[in-house]
């Protein structure tokens, strides 16, 4: 039986005078279309938490297999833009009723696309296994066939088997630690996370304005030129991006259609004219610049989920928000098109589109949310407070909606409003450990001392993954290659083995420097030194499996979709792992 929390809107299910907190005319009565409409949708999410299953589809892995096996041999770019090129166009689609919104990270709502390119772990090769069992509802015949025509294919050619196979034989010390060592967790087997994507150029210029400027780069490029083999490789991912964002403009478009297509059969003439106007709104974005606060919704969500679905689905952000749409929200309320009601339920529309799929991870999933976050407030360039209705109106889709995803992240300094510090503090009241706190004032400064970054770019930070911070391209262009690391790394492992002469104490193995018998040591001053030793050996260790990952990725499986969505890969033609970035 369900509980009352699962049945209310959790905001209601507590003691806190939360809604409409900033604007009157945001308080929503339960018979308010606007309240009704999210709920609906809302609702049946909540059976997805309650049994922990989603549905399992091998759609996406079935149409890129398939478009690898007809391009051996081409350039890696190429092979991975022809792929994303036959996913877009392949894979089925979807609409939960009443959802304003079109697109999904996976086939349809509540199902999650196996991603051949990331599993971290053997898929079952036969028959099916306790932890899919546990995790997903499948097609068995749909398993079968993936596992006979499809799993076959990957066996030696997946990325993880190359990474495996430069480890083994140019850097087996490196394998050795990364295997036995113990020191750190491997988290190299996952796709590339912890991005902050250029939105705002695709809302101002649209993906057609994107792929006429890469175009005209292309053009200049000179392959007889000295750097010849440089210049063919950067011509080869012009072409790969101006192939995935075209891919992009047709997967819209098959949304539009899908939508024409709904409204044939629907008998409620204002659904009827909800759908047209998506259709309508499908077919201008991502290809042309958004000039409304739906279109720029819509423009947004096709892109998040677009990176969910190509280049796996965990840590991602959309940066400052708040600041980059703002602008969009305020056109529309200024000239009368749209109530705040309104607008408040197309943003509520995209968190609840947000929570359609989840993680795709240890090689079959599991039911967790995207740690996919959205940043709120904070200063600017000048070092002034950048708090606007928007941040409010974030806060209040949280309250309201009040599901796994997006993780939301305040950025809090001295000049912060004592009423948004309030509202997050009776958000964060409501349970969840929502939104995070993040202090500016430490943050800023560190970027810039420690990590180098220009300070108009250190206060224009994102939050990414487990807060990791990074730069925002949609406000100063500056982008980041943001991946932190190739395994959790443990300070406390070197200690134990430099008490152990570098040996494992676990296995036996000898996996660090010989340091010294520790009963041989006369002072502390000679322990130290060996846990120094060991310490940097394990970093080096460390440092060595992070480039053999990013040379597996940029060499075989070079992320297409992260270079479209970064204005560095873009300008250069080089791929954004590999220096296709402002920062690193």
């Amino acid at each position: 039986m369900e509980t009352q929390r699962n049945v209310e809107p959790w905001w209601k299910t507590r003691n806190v005078p939360w809604r409409g907190v900033l604007f009157q005319d945001m308080i929503l009565k339960e018979d308010d279309p606007e309240e009704m409409r999210i709920q609906k949708i809302r609702k049946p999410m909540l059976k997805r938490y309650q049994d922990g299953k989603r549905r399992l589809s091998f759609h996406w892995a079935t149409s890129v297999t398939l478009s690898y096996m007809e391009t051996e041999g081409q350039h890696p770019a190429i092979r991975r833009a022809r792929s994303i090129q036959r996913g877009l166009h392949e894979i089925p689609l979807g609409l939960t009723e009443g959802q304003l919104l079109m697109g999904g990270a996976a086939c349809g709502p509540h199902y999650v696309d196996f991603n051949p390119h990331f599993p971290a772990l053997d898929f079952p090769e036969h028959g099916s296994c306790e932890e899919l069992d546990r995790i997903y509802v499948y097609d068995p015949k749909e398993l079968e066939t993936f596992q006979e025509q499809i799993l076959p294919y990957w066996k030696n050619r997946g990325r993880m088997d190359y990474l495996v196979n430069e480890m083994k034989i140019n850097q087996p010390e490196a394998w050795e630690y990364f295997n036995y060592s113990q020191c750190y967790i491997p988290t190299v087997g996952g796709p590339l996370a912890h991005t902050i994507q250029d939105y705002r150029s695709v809302l101002e210029k649209g993906l057609q304005g994107l792929i006429d400027e890469m175009k005209a780069s292309m053009a200049q490029a000179d392959i007889t030129n000295p750097d010849g083999m440089k210049t063919l490789n950067c011509v080869n991912q012009y072409k790969a991006m101006i192939m995935v964002a075209e891919a992009m403009i047709d997967y819209a478009q098959r949304n539009a259609a899908y939508c024409l297509q709904l409204a044939e059969t629907e008998s409620d003439p204002e659904r009827v004219e909800e759908l047209k106007e998506m259709a309508r709104i499908c077919n201008k974005v991502p290809q042309y610049p958004a000039e409304s606060w739906w279109e720029a919704l819509q423009c947004v969500h096709f892109l998040r989920a677009a990176t969910a679905l190509i280049e796996g689905m965990d840590s991602h952000s959309l940066g400052r928000f708040d600041q980059y749409m703002l602008p969009y929200l305020r056109k529309d309320l200024a000239a009368g098109k749209i109530t705040r009601k309104k607008a408040q339920q197309l943003l509520e529309c995209l968190f609840l589109k947000w929570n359609e799929s989840t993680a795709f991870t240890m090689g079959v999933g599991c039911p967790r949310g995207n740690n996919d976050k959205i940043n709120l407030s904070g200063m600017d360039v000048h070092g002034r407070d950048t708090t606007n209705e928007l941040t409010y109106m974030l806060l209040e889709a949280h309250a309201h909606v009040h599901l796994i995803d997006p993780a939301l992240s305040v950025r809090v300094h001295h000049g912060t409003p004592e009423k948004l510090i309030t509202c997050a503090l009776e958000l964060l009241r409501l349970g969840g450990g929502l939104p995070l706190l993040l202090n500016d004032d430490v943050i800023v400064p560190g970027m810039v001392s420690n990590c180098g970054v220009a300070l108009e770019d250190a206060r224009n930070y994102g939050d990414v993954g487990c807060q990791e911070n990074v730069t925002d391209p949609n406000m100063t262009g500056a982008d980041t290659s943001g991946r932190q690391n190739g395994g959790f790394f443990s300070l406390i492992k070197p200690i134990e083995l430099a008490l152990w002469n570098g040996v494992n104490p676990l296995n036996g193995r000898q996996v660090g420097p010989k340091t010294g018998d520790v009963e041989s040591f006369q002072t502390m001053d000679e322990f130290m030194d060996a846990v120094r030793k060991q310490m940097a050996y394990a970093v080096k260790m460390n440092v060595v499996t992070n480039n053999v990952n990013d040379y597996v990725f940029t060499t075989f499986y070079p992320s297409i979709w992260h270079d479209l969505m970064h204005p560095t890969s873009r300008r250069t033609g080089i791929d954004f792992v590999n220096g296709g970035s402002k920062y690193s």
